[in-house]
């Protein structure tokens, strides 16, 4: 898993759910629990059979929280697994701690595993580390074909990273390492 950088100016205004659609999409989403005072619903489109745009907006007036753009890797019939392909989170709602609590909702909503994306940014490896430190959900990964190891929350300097137990090696290392989460 490889560390990646990210321009200052990418602070993004992802704009407003157009609500037309959101009819469309009425039996489709999930309500998630009130955060910070406000409720946010998940919206699945399915792209084609092996892809997935996945929208968290606020009930409220449609404002668009996180995006989500993801592809299937494995296809079992429970609990699928999805990579994350691409995440893009409104400037108005980063910095909150809501991203780990929208990745948690949404495996158990959803019943499906996330696969992290190979190369990850600051704020992704944020995630990832708090998503270990969470008892409700399961964060696990592997170097290529080698044994699997519970990821643990890393407090070694960089609060990115989380360690895995019995061993010194770093999952953003540069080398091939695949990072899971999974409902507990």
């Amino acid at each position: 898993m490889d560390k990646i950088e990210l321009s200052k100016t990418s602070n993004q205004n992802l704009g407003f759910f157009d609500p037309i659609a959101l009819k469309q999409w009425d039996q489709e989403y999930v309500r998630v629990k009130s955060m910070y005072y406000m409720d946010i619903a998940i919206w699945v489109e399915y792209q084609e059979e092996d892809s997935m745009t996945v929208t968290f907006a606020t009930i409220s007036d449609y404002k668009i929280v996180m995006n989500m753009e993801m592809s299937k890797v494995h296809r079992r019939k429970k609990s699928p697994t999805w990579h994350v392909d691409i995440v893009h989170m409104d400037k108005k709602f980063r910095g909150k701690g809501l991203a780990p609590k929208l990745y948690k909702h949404l495996v158990k909503a959803l019943d499906i595993v996330i696969q992290a994306g190979e190369a990850q940014s600051p704020g992704g490896r944020y995630i990832w580390n708090k998503l270990c430190a969470s008892h409700d959900v399961s964060v696990y990964g592997k170097f290529n074909h080698g044994q699997w190891h519970h990821m643990e929350p890393g407090d070694d300097g960089e609060p990115w990273f989380g360690y895995m137990r019995g061993s010194d090696l770093q999952p953003y290392d540069g080398r091939e390492f695949t990072m899971y989460l999974s409902a507990a």
